[in-house]
Order: structure tokens, then sequence, then C-alpha cells
């Protein structure tokens, strides 16, 4: 049964469609039946359906494995609903198995599946008494056909003693490779296995088991893998966010499921964010990734940096180049809520710049507003600096309470800032005691255009966390462009590590925090 045509309605056709050929599909069957039990199908989802469920000349599955991304609440999960009833009914003693990341997910894709069965008295007629199990840990429906299908969560060893024909991985975009391994191990005697994967847009800064699907959408929109039937719904990645053509490209079941305006309501909100909320929105909304690091990618990356300078610019810890006591903080917390990274800047005597990581650890805003007052009570320093439109700025308030008012860049400063940073390594203007929060993001480190005059910040889609790197860039900034507007500086006073008494989250004894308290940067 297919819902009518609203008026203004998202695109059916994907942005990208790369499925192997086939001779037949098992579709027409299967929608029949969803017809009989009311189910109304939007056009796309019937497309999608007809297309996994093509079949070669063999009669086997033109494609062994299945992928759908499509931005959340747009019924994704009713094209696997289609083939769960499908396969069930007409497939006697097939076994199936449906994943998901979070077992309320998973509840409900069977709650809907029992709904669909009972809709009709001869399909009612075929649960037995006891077939649908609801208990914790056993929650499934058996048939009296010999067909059944389990609901789990996914786990390193999720149904490992039992074996299916079929696998269906809703939320795709949290997919662990622990998880994959030991659902593979259930198909090997699989007949005619097929694996179905349901997702939206991963993100890699939120998602850190979203490797495998981020690697099925790239083989997807190649047509790379013959095996593959692959189908996604979203906008290009340049595509303005509020046009009306955006939305309705990404999101199918516009007119159908949701309104545009409550979708360009979202937009409106998002706006409302700053570019933090623009970048979720064109992730949940357009999707439009944010993948993990190519490996092949990775390996022909060239830093941002040159790495040779850098790499002469360091000094051991036991040396400290003499400072004229200018100093400057930089302060940096990443988006993904894992790190915050205060950095010291100071001038030596030969006008070079000494960096040094002063604390990075798991973000506390009490003890970071602490720690940084301490700090700033030690070195005096010209500025605290933290970029205006990043986390950070959740610090103001408290270090306005001790009396320290940041200095917030812009993003044309934040550029300007990166540029010097790069510019000041070439030039062989940079010292540092070699600490690895700084040297591996540096060296992996990708640039990020910011507007469109050229100007270019830090990625923060990078292998190691940036946090350290961003801190450093805005010190540095802060220490250039402040110095001559503060007073002369008079010299710190020796602060040896054994010297240093403030106390914070960030102490020395937390496993979790990396912490040095040099006299070159005064912490």
């Amino acid at each position: 049964m297919r819902s009518p045509q609203p008026e203004l309605s998202g695109w059916q056709q994907p942005r990208f469609r790369n499925v192997p050929d086939y001779v037949d599909s098992l579709a027409d069957e299967v929608l029949d039946l969803a017809a009989v039990v009311g189910r109304v199908q939007i056009p796309w989802q019937i497309d999608a359906t007809t297309d996994f469920m093509g079949v070669g000349r063999d009669g086997r599955w033109s494609a062994s494995k299945c992928a759908i991304l499509c931005a959340r609440q747009n019924g994704k999960n009713g094209i696997a609903e289609n083939m769960e009833l499908g396969w069930l009914v007409l497939e006697p003693g097939v076994r199936i198995l449906h994943t998901a990341h979070e077992m309320p997910a998973a509840i409900n894709s069977m709650n809907k599946l029992v709904q669909l069965l009972e809709a009709h008295p001869d399909l009612r007629a075929m649960i037995p008494r006891g077939g649908v199990r609801r208990r914790g840990g056993e929650e499934g429906i058996k048939l009296r056909n010999g067909s059944s299908i389990m609901f789990r969560t996914r786990t390193d060893s999720v149904a490992r003693s039992f074996s299916f024909d079929r696998v269906v991985i809703d939320e795709a975009m949290i997919y662990s490779p622990e998880s994959r391994n030991a659902i593979a191990a259930t198909m090997t005697t699989g007949k005619n296995p097929q694996t179905i994967y349901l997702g939206s847009a991963p993100n890699f800064l939120e998602h850190p088991n979203c490797e495998i699907w981020s690697s099925i959408i790239r083989a997807g929109r190649s047509g790379a893998d013959p095996t593959l039937a692959y189908v996604e719904y979203s906008a290009p990645e340049d595509a303005d966010p509020g046009a009306q053509e955006s939305i309705l490209r990404a999101n199918p079941s516009t007119g159908y499921l949701t309104s545009f305006g409550y979708l360009h309501g979202e937009f409106e909100s998002a706006r409302a964010l700053g570019e933090s909320g623009i970048a979720g929105y064109k992730v949940e909304r357009l999707s439009i990734p944010v993948f993990p690091p190519d490996p092949e990618e990775a390996a022909a990356h060239e830093p941002i940096a040159d790495m040779t300078c850098w790499d002469a610019g360091e000094i051991g810890e036991s040396f400290s180049p003499p400072v004229t006591g200018a100093s400057a903080l930089g302060v940096a917390r990443d988006w993904g809520g894992e790190m915050t990274a205060v950095v010291s800047a100071a001038f030596c005597e030969d006008e070079s710049v000494h960096l040094e990581v002063g604390a990075a650890g798991a973000p506390n805003t009490h003890a970071d507003v602490e720690f940084l007052a301490g700090a700033v009570d030690l070195q005096d320093p010209v500025a605290v600096a933290m970029d205006a439109k990043s986390p950070t700025t959740v610090l103001e308030p408290g270090l306005l309470l001790k009396g320290i008012e940041a200095v917030k860049s812009s993003a044309g400063e934040m550029g300007q800032a990166c540029l010097m940073l790069v510019t000041w390594i070439a030039e062989g203007r940079i010292t540092h005691s070699g600490d690895p929060l700084l040297t591996e993001p540096l060296a992996l480190v990708k640039k990020r255009p910011i507007g469109t005059t050229g100007a270019w910040g830090l990625d923060w889609r990078c292998e190691a966390n940036i946090a350290p790197l961003v801190a450093a860039a805005l010190a540095l900034w802060a220490l250039v462009t402040r110095s001559a507007q503060a007073p002369d500086p008079q010299p710190p006073a020796p602060a040896g590590i054994d010297d240093h008494t403030t106390t914070t989250a960030w102490d020395s004894d937390d496993e979790a925090a990396g912490t040095s308290f040099l006299a070159t940067a005064g912490f």
C-alpha cells in the first residue's frame, strides 16, 4: 500500500545508490504481505525494499550486505520490518538476529513486528502459545512454521552460541569490531545469509565505534564492494544547511512522517547555538558524516607545520631558556568532553617563545577555573585566551568571579593564531620540551577552512586530541598581540615541581591527568 503524495515532500531518489544487478526481487510478495496488515509504504521505502530483496539467477540474494544511511525519524526501520515480516512468514525455518546498540531500540523494533503479526487473524494464528518472549535477555518471536527472530543488544559475545541466516544491525553508527566478530561467527552456516545495516550519519567526535559504518558508507558511495547494496539520503557537504533542497534531499519522509516546517525549525534552533549547533544539525538532520581519519589518507598526510623545525626547537625538561617574564595562557576544551588543556607561552630573551603544557585532563569546570586562577597568580600573564565559539567559554563566569577576564578570539583571530603558530615554528622561533600532547596532534591535525578568505583553523577530527595544540596557538597569539598593551612584566618567582602548591583535580597524583610545572613557563 503506497502512501499518497503530499504537496511538499522529501526527495524519493537517493543521493547515492549502488546496488548489484538482480533478475528478480522477492519484495513484491513481502510488500503485499505488509499491505495486508495495513502497513502504508512511502515510495522510497518500497524502492529500498525492492533493491535489498533482489535475487540473482541462482535464487540467492544479489547482495549479501545491504545498508541504508538516512536521518533519524524517516522510517528506515520500516524497511527492516518489511523484510523481517516477509522472512518469518514466507521462509519457514529462517533464523534472524536483530541487534541494536541499546535495548530500548531493540524492544521497540520487536513490539512493532509483533503488532504487524497480530494485525491479521491468519498471521496471529501463526504465533503459538509462548511464541512471544519478553523476558530480559530472551526477547524474541517464534512462529509455528519454525521461523524465529531474536532481539539483542550488541556485546563482545552477542548470540555467540547461536546460528542465524539473517542479521539486522540497527544503529550501525555504533558498531564495534568486537561485536562484528561475534556476530559474523553466527552466520557461518547460515542459509542464504544476508546482513542489513541501518544507520544515521556517523560522527567520529561522538561515536568512537563508527569505523565499520564509515567504511561501509565509503564503499557504498564508491560502489567498490560488489556484494553491497547501498542507499543514502543526504545533502552534499557544501550545501546550504537551511535551504529547502538540502532538507528535502536528506529527509525523504518529509510530508509523510514529518513536515518541512518542523525540520526548518530545527535548523533555526541549531543556528541560534552558533557554529556548534549547525555542525550537529548537519550530521543529525542532513546526514553529512564526520568520518574518522581514512587510514590511506592518514598515511599520505602532510603535517601542517615543518616537523623538522619543530623537533629542532625541543629542549630537555631540565633546561630552562632565559625568559623575560612576559607570558600568556591559552585554554581549550574539546567538543567530545574528553580534555581541557592549559598551555603557557613565554617570551625568551632572544625573542623566541617557549610553549609548555601546564595541564591536560578530563573537563571539570570548577577544577579548571581553580587551576587557571592558580596559574594566573604564579605567572601574572598578559592574557588568558580562549576561543569565543568553543566549549571553553563555560569557564568564563567562574573566571570572572576570580577577577580574571579572558580574551576570547573571534573566528578570524583563531585563524591568525593558527597561522602564527606554524609560521613561528618554520622560522625557528618556538621552543618546547617535546611534550607528546603537542607533538602528536601537530603531526596529525589537518586544516579546517574558516569562511571564504582562505583563513583556516585546526580540524578537531583528528586521531589525537588537539585541545593542547589549540591552547598553544591561543597562548602564542595572546602573548604576541597583548604584550604591547601590558605593563612591563616582572620575572616570575621560581616555581619548581616541589614548590608548586596549587591543588586542583589535575594534581600530579591524578593518573588521568598530564601535568608539568616547569620554571620556564612559571606554572
